[in-house]
């Protein structure tokens, strides 16, 4: 997957804005594929809060997958936080956690790539 947005982002740099180095696309590449993971989790979080609303079928090949992927982020939270009611607010707080990473790691690593990708050539 790494090297497919590598690729992906070389095709895009060399269409744009010319020929990025290396490490550039492989910090880019790297932004890329932690932005991807998490907006997957994300999704599989929010499905699983509605699965959880409308009383889905447990029978379901999907249901069991969805819990296998997102009860290990989720348990650790739920320790540490008590129901409020019934509530469980464990998927809030890992979405949270989530919005945060996006916003400080891997905003800053694309803005560092983008600008070792595009230092060579460049007079300084």
């Amino acid at each position: 997957a790494w090297a497919l947005l590598l690729v992906k982002r070389a095709l895009i740099f060399a269409l744009t804005l010319g020929l990025p180095t290396f490490a550039g696309l492989a910090v880019i590449a790297l932004a890329d594929l932690i932005g991807f993971v998490l907006m997957v989790m994300l999704v599989l979080i929010i499905v699983r809060v509605i699965m959880s609303f409308v009383g889905s079928d447990s029978r379901h090949p999907v249901v069991p997958l969805i819990h296998q992927l997102t009860e290990p982020l989720l348990l650790p939270i739920r320790r540490r936080l008590s129901t409020a009611g019934g509530l469980d607010f464990s998927p809030v707080i890992l979405m949270l956690a989530f919005a945060l990473l996006q916003t400080l790691l891997v905003a800053p690593l694309l803005d560092f790539g983008l600008r070792i990708g595009m230092s060579a050539g460049v007079p300084g």
